[in-house]
Formats: structure tokens, sequence, C-alpha cells
């Protein structure tokens, strides 16, 4: 979901992060920049039999790809 020069990444209803570009590099951005949105951490209430949602360098390559791919 687009948000100013950023991008809000969700899972279901809970957001869980922010990321944005920065040159050719896109960043996680820090929980306290994205002052008026509230984050729901999903690793911290994991669904019943499911893996916690982490999100690292290489799912950040892979949403920024995506997102890359419908601003064209």
């Amino acid at each position: 979901m687009p948000k100013d020069d950023y991008f809000i990444i969700s899972h279901g209803e809970n957001i869980i992060g922010a990321t944005r570009q920065e040159g050719s590099d896109w960043i996680l951005m820090q929980r306290d920049e994205i002052e008026e949105w509230r984050l729901v951490g999903c690793d911290n209430h994991p669904a019943q039999n499911s893996k916690p949602i982490i999100l690292g360098a290489a799912e950040i390559n892979q949403i920024a790809g995506e997102i890359e791919n419908h601003m064209k």
C-alpha cells in the first residue's frame, strides 16, 4: 500500500512493516519512522500452526521487486 514516500507491508489486516527506496536500494523502515500506523508484530502473535513472519533482506528484495513491477 503506497503511503507518501514509502510502502506499507501488510499481512491480512495487520501492518507488519514498511519499506522505502533509497537510491536503487529498498530498505525496511524502523518502527519509529512509521508514526501514524499501528504496527502489529506478526512474529509476536502467530496464528496457530503458522510460522512467524520475518522481514529480512530477501523478503524486502522480493517485495521491492513486486512494487517496481506495479510501478512500470
